[in-house]
This record gives structure tokens, sequence and C-alpha cells, in this order.
């Protein structure tokens, strides 16, 4: 993946998060366990959103692979980006599997806490 396309997917997961904190932080009624009870809501769907995303690019990467991979026919080459995107199979993997833990290690970064009253 080229350096580019790493930092629009960066920038479009800040202004997600920095989306869903402005969501979750309107209240009109000043009610701060709504709030908390909405903040929570945002990040459960935001893993559901990340684990879909990374099933998806999982078995997207894992074909894609494997048509490179048995289309090389000794070529070096295609055999590296066949592993190439295997490496993006793990990654995709990986994020499943702790994406809910992902989340909750950055979500304090991007929601400000509402808990103690401030």
């Amino acid at each position: 993946m080229s350096k580019k396309k790493k930092i629009a997917i960066l920038l479009l997961c800040v202004i997600l998060m920095l989306f869903i904190n402005s969501a979750a932080m309107a209240d009109d009624t000043g009610d701060k366990s709504s709030i908390v009870v909405r903040a929570e809501a945002a990040q459960k769907k935001v893993v559901e959103v990340l684990q879909d995303l990374a099933k998806v690019a999982a078995v997207i990467f894992i074909i894609w692979a494997g048509f490179i991979f048995f289309g090389a026919g000794g070529d070096p080459q295609k055999k590296a980006a066949a592993k190439d995107k295997l490496m993006y199979f793990f990654i995709a993997i990986f994020l499943i599997t702790g994406a809910e833990d992902i989340v909750k290690a950055i979500w304090p970064w991007f929601v400000t806490s509402t808990a103690s009253g401030t």
C-alpha cells in the first residue's frame, strides 16, 4: 500500500472519530449519563465496522494472493507480490481479532471524558 493511501486511511479514521465525538457529545438535555451511553454505543459501532471491513479485506487479499501465486509460473516477482498480499491478509486477521482492544486503546484520544463532569 502506498504512503498516500495509508495517510488517506489514517485521515479518514481521524475524521470518523471526530464525527463520532461531536455526535456523541451533542446533548440538549445536559444528561451526562446519556452522553456516555451514546459514546459507548458509538465505540461499539466503530468496532463492528472495523471488523466487517477487515473480514472483507481478509477474503479479498487471500483470494488475490492465491491467484497471483498460482499464476506466477516460477516468476520470483509475482511470488513476492503474492507474499505481500498474504501479509495484508494477516494484518486484516489481526484487525478482526484486535479491533475491540485497538478502539478501546485509542478511544480516549478522540472522546473527552464526561463521567467526571468535565
